[in-house]
C-alpha cells in the first residue's frame, strides 16, 4: 500500500483494506474507515498542520470518497455514490456507507469479498501548494 503525502492530496488515491472472511458485514465497513482514518486520512492531515498553522484552514478541507469492493473473482463494484463531506464530519461514513451497503441486492450479499476500497481525494486546499 502506497503511503499517502501532502502533494498528493489534489489527486484520486485509493485505499484497499483486505477482507479475509469474503463476507462483508457492517462491522467490517467500521473497521475499513478506522484503518482508512488511521492510515492515510490522520497523517494526511497532520501534513498539513505542519505546512499551514492556521488550523481554521482545515474546516474548508472536503472529502470526496466512493466506497467500492472488490470480489475474489477480480470484479470491482461501486457501492456508494460519490459522498462530499467535510473533514470533521468524517465519523457520518460509518452511518452512510453501512446503509448503502444495506440496500445493495442480494447478488451483492452472495458475492465473496476479498477488499473494500475507498477512492478519495481531499479539495479546498491553498492554490499555492
Amino acid at each position: 500500500m502506497q503511503k499517502t503525502t501532502y502533494n498528493q492530496k489534489n489527486k484520486w488515491i485509493y485505499f484497499s483494506y483486505k477482507i479475509d472472511s469474503q463476507i462483508l458485514t457492517e462491522n467490517q465497513i467500521s473497521l475499513a474507515l478506522d484503518n482508512f482514518n488511521s492510515q492515510e486520512l490522520l497523517p494526511l492531515l497532520e501534513s498539513y498542520n505542519k505546512s499551514y498553522a492556521d488550523t481554521r484552514d482545515k474546516d474548508n478541507l472536503k472529502l470526496l470518497i466512493i466506497f467500492k469492493i472488490k470480489t475474489v473473482n477480480q470484479q470491482r463494484r461501486t457501492i456508494s455514490y460519490m459522498q462530499t463531506l467535510g473533514i470533521r464530519e468524517f465519523n457520518q461514513l460509518y452511518e452512510i456507507f453501512s446503509e448503502y451497503w444495506n440496500l445493495k441486492t442480494e447478488d451483492y450479499y452472495l458475492a465473496a469479498i476479498s477488499e473494500i476500497t475507498f477512492t478519495y481525494k481531499i479539495v479546498g486546499l491553498r492554490r499555492n501548494m
